[in-house]
């Protein structure tokens, strides 16, 4: 039998010292053991693995739709733009002929395609007390009902 082990754990072999010595042999042994142990299991990407990734990391769709917003937006932008130094160079246009002329500002212009603010407000007015009167007889037929 190999020194300092016994059949019986529980009974040394020899005495108090050897036992101790052999015992944080052993323990030095095992931390050795462990400092020296590996992973089985690789938890990291390879080079390969990460350029292979790389593509799908990527939203090719998402990017596509941000593009097309974006060149809206754009698009959007240059027009209004456009207008609005058209604006001002008309405007400015027509204060230089009024102060030359002498003729009083004139009153803006509606555009046709939008009716007047006041054509349609009597309707709607009218349309709007019929449905008020409607929703209080409704009001007071519920009121007026049993609970079942």
């Amino acid at each position: 039998m190999a020194p300092g082990i016994s059949l019986d754990p529980r009974r040394p072999v020899c005495n108090d010292k050897v036992e101790e010595m052999l015992r944080n042999k052993r323990l030095q042994a095992h931390k050795q053991n462990i400092a020296r142990s590996r992973s089985l299991i690789q938890n990291q990407w390879s080079v390969r693995e990460e350029t292979k990734l790389q593509v799908s990391r990527k939203n090719a769709k998402k990017e596509v739709l941000e593009e097309e917003r974006f060149s809206g937006i754009e698009k959007e932008n240059r027009r209004l733009l456009g207008r609005m130094q058209e604006i001002e160079r008309k405007g400015s246009q027509k204060a230089v002929a009024q102060l030359v002329l002498g003729a009083p500002p004139a009153a803006p212009q509606r555009s046709a395609s939008v009716p007047a603010a006041g054509s349609r407000v009597s309707v709607r007015v009218k349309e709007l007390r019929r449905i008020d009167a409607e929703n209080q007889r409704l009001l007071k037929r519920l009121q007026g009902a049993k609970s079942a």
